[in-house]
């Protein structure tokens, strides 16, 4: 049963990594700045619902006791993999719209205000130093 257990886990293992490319295809569109379209929408659906299969069928095996540790921690990274493909199409195609150009402005405020605050560390740690 043991040898049945790792060709099993070897299997899913596999078709696992054969969607990591389009795992990080859907992720890329998702980064992008343009508008994505519904095919995004569609792929990484259908990406996610690979993951997630993956991970059902693992949690079906009743592997040997030995090869439970393993088959926990590929389910682990199985279902990382589906919410992340998850929530990025979530976050590509939010229920509200924002102005893009507005986001990016926010972003940019912020990175000023990292910067302000790094700043006033550096400014701390030289009073720090002199006291």
């Amino acid at each position: 049963m043991h040898a049945f257990d790792l060709i099993t886990l070897d299997t899913i293992a596999k078709q696992a990594c054969e969607l990591q490319g389009a795992a990080e295809a859907v992720l890329t569109a998702c980064g992008a700045d343009h508008e994505p379209d519904a095919q995004l929408a569609r792929a990484g659906g259908r990406v996610a619902g690979e993951f997630h299969r993956l991970h059902a069928w693992l949690l079906d095996l009743d592997v040997e006791p030995p090869l439970r540790p393993l088959r926990d921690e590929l389910a682990a990274a199985i279902m990382h993999h589906c919410q992340v493909v998850h929530v990025s199409i979530r976050l590509a195609f939010p229920t509200y719209r924002i102005d893009p150009t507005g986001h990016r402005r926010t972003v940019l405020e912020l990175g000023d205000r990292g910067a302000h605050l790094r700043s006033l560390a550096a400014t701390i740690a030289r009073r720090r130093g002199d006291g």
